[in-house]
């Protein structure tokens, strides 16, 4: 955990993490750069209010979230999830993550936005998703609901692929 610590991590793996979370960061800002997260029990990152980039990363064999985010703003480049248990990205509690080059295989769910977060992915491909590509909706009764705008992605289109609640939005490629 590292609390009220800013802190950059680059080129490092994290193998076989136990612990709730692999990585904790709570209310700093952050660099993760060509970091791995492969064989975590629980979800492998965790941001808790706090500000900070993402980019050509890999989340790998992960028990919960890939990354998980709350009251956070976030930019994410160039990462990669497969065989991620629950979401690979949770975007939570007015969070505002803005995610390019993305790349979600085998996964629960590829992205979800709740509690009031706003949420922006482009150039994207998800594969072999078991649950919603994208999912929008309120978990906690004190948020508004939350967004995904999504731009050129691809994914696998039927019932369950796009999960909006009502007072939460998907927009993809300009169309709700």
């Amino acid at each position: 955990t590292f609390y009220e610590s800013d802190v950059n991590i680059k080129n490092t793996n994290f193998k076989g993490t136990v612990a709730e979370d692999a990585i904790n960061i709570v209310r700093s800002n952050f660099l993760m750069d060509n970091v791995k997260f492969i064989n975590s029990r629980s979800d492998a990152f965790d941001s808790d209010f706090s500000k900070g980039i993402v980019r050509n990363s890999e989340f790998k064999k992960i028990g919960g979230d890939g990354i998980d985010f709350s009251g956070s703003n976030i930019v994410g480049n160039k990462i990669s999830f497969e065989n991620v248990h629950d979401k690979a990205i949770s975007v939570g509690e007015a969070s505002n993550f803005q995610g390019t080059n993305l790349i979600v295989k085998k996964s629960g769910t590829g992205v979800a936005s709740k509690d009031g977060s706003n949420t922006e992915i482009s150039n994207s491909k998800f594969i072999d998703v078991n649950y919603a590509t994208l999912m929008t909706y309120v978990k906690k009764n004190e948020y508004v609901g939350a967004s995904i705008i999504a731009n050129n992605i691809e994914y696998k289109k039927g019932k369950n692929a796009l999960v909006a609640q009502k007072g939460s939005s998907i927009k993809i490629d300009g169309k709700f």
